[in-house]
């Protein structure tokens, strides 16, 4: 319609894998479901800040493994979709849990881009938190050894997020303002599992839209006694119950879309009392060509992926 000139972006693991970047959830191919292979006793462990601390190790060997498969990897669909939104000046704010990069790939102005669990830019001593130049982590990495702080031989990690540790402030307070002044709010490849980034669905004031692009339906956009006229909060009021990276349990199982009269899978559904979702179920790279397609934009898309794969 032309009314939404703020848009808000959350995304997670799953418009990455098309691109070959394991998720963390899927059965087979995600990371929890491989854990026994870096060496950890549980996918709990593989990125707990106290396990690190005692086999470091083992972290070096999920990054490792990780950095072979960003240098095969190009950004997806999804992504360029995201840079669009910058480029007609929409995009309010992306926030990602994703540490892959590829939103700074795709040339997304890192001014509007949130990255709320970190990333593999920049690495920093966990005791005196002293920023470390990312080269030295990746070829201690490559050579199969363990980079300690110059400055007091505490181990060094990249600026990822784990769980128990403090998200940066400036999340907190990024998410303050520009929940406020959204007008639609994009939900896309994720489950929504961990706090405190999945409270921004929430935070939203209750008459702004909210799209989910998605493979399964999640909580909040199924209907939840729980959820129905809660009013619009602050995140500030919230940081000091969950301001550390948190898992939590999605009460919602994974559960099937497909209409028994038709045996086909709806493209959209209305789910909420508050008629302001809207779900789309499958893949995501699907779901965002879908959007460009109904909004117009598909050409423009096209140009710009096509931009893309000839630098």
């Amino acid at each position: 319609s032309g009314q939404c000139k703020n848009v808000i972006i959350l995304t997670g693991a799953g418009i990455s894998t098309s691109a070959g970047i394991p998720d963390f959830r899927s059965p087979d191919t995600g990371l929890y479901a491989n854990f026994d292979k870096f060496g950890v006793p549980s996918s709990d462990a593989m990125f707990d800040i106290d396990y690190f601390r005692i086999n470091p190790k083992a972290f070096y060997s999920i990054c490792k493994s990780f950095m072979d498969v960003l240098k095969q990897a190009t950004p997806t669909l999804s992504h360029y979709f995201l840079k669009l939104l910058a480029e007609k000046n929409i995009l309010l704010r992306l926030y990602t849990q994703n540490i892959d990069g590829m939103e700074r790939e795709v040339g997304i102005d890192p001014k509007y881009i949130i990255e709320a669990h970190g990333s593999l830019s920049i690495s920093s001593c966990i005791n005196c938190r002293a920023k470390i130049d990312i080269e030295l982590f990746k070829n201690s990495v490559l050579a199969n050894t363990i980079l300690y702080c110059s400055a007091c031989n505490g181990l060094v990690k990249p600026d990822v997020v784990f769980f128990g540790e403090r998200l940066p402030d400036y999340f907190f307070d990024s998410v303050e303002h520009d929940c406020k002044n959204c007008d639609l709010l994009i939900v896309s490849g994720t489950s929504l599992h961990v706090y405190p980034i999945s409270l921004i669905v929430q935070l939203i004031p209750p008459d702004v839209p909210r799209l989910l692009i998605n493979d399964v339906v999640i909580e909040p956009f199924i209907e939840n006694s729980s959820t129905h006229g809660s009013e619009t909060s602050s995140i500030v009021d919230k940081k000091e119950a969950c301001d550390t990276l948190t898992i939590i349990e999605n009460p919602v199982d994974k559960i099937s879309l497909h209409d028994d009269a038709t045996n086909e899978t709806p493209e959209c559904m209305e789910l909420t009392t508050y008629d302001r979702d809207v779900v789309w179920v499958g893949n995501t790279d699907d779901g965002f060509r879908e959007l460009a397609t109904y909004l117009g934009w598909n050409e423009e898309l096209q140009t710009i992926m096509d931009q893309a794969n000839l630098t």
